[in-house]
């Protein structure tokens, strides 16, 4: 799904990285080079929300990163597949939901193939 990570209302700026969704592999390899351990005990780790790498590593491996500063009164949108994470650098209100439109349909067969045996039923997320 597309995700609208932050509505940023006010207060102190965010700063996000991101890799596209279409070097997700890239950065799952790379993750999975320097944490095999972690990966064998849990393969769904990137799923997790808990794994953070420094993007400089990911760079010198050949993971494009990209990088943006979001003020009060922006938003940023994440794609299918792509990878983020941000920092506050203060205090503010902000709000995130995700959203799909009708051709985001299409990601679900990467998706389901990929992904099916981490617990996750995809038919409840099309049908209901």
């Amino acid at each position: 799904m597309f995700s609208n990570n932050s509505i940023l209302f006010r207060g102190e700026p965010k700063t996000w990285y991101g890799v596209p969704g279409t070097s997700a592999e890239k950065l799952e390899n790379c993750m999975k080079s320097y944490a095999p351990e972690l990966f064998s005990k849990t393969p769904d780790l990137l799923h997790h929300l808990v794994t953070i790498m420094n993007p400089s590593i990911l760079m010198r491996d050949g993971v494009p990163v990209v990088k943006t500063n979001q003020q009060a009164g922006e938003f940023v949108v994440t794609f299918p597949r792509a990878y983020h994470a941000g920092f506050n650098h203060g205090f503010n209100f902000a709000e995130a939901n995700n959203f799909c439109p009708a051709d985001w349909v299409d990601y679900h067969r990467i998706f389901f193939s990929k992904y099916f045996y981490f617990k996750f039923s995809f038919r409840w997320v099309v049908v209901r």
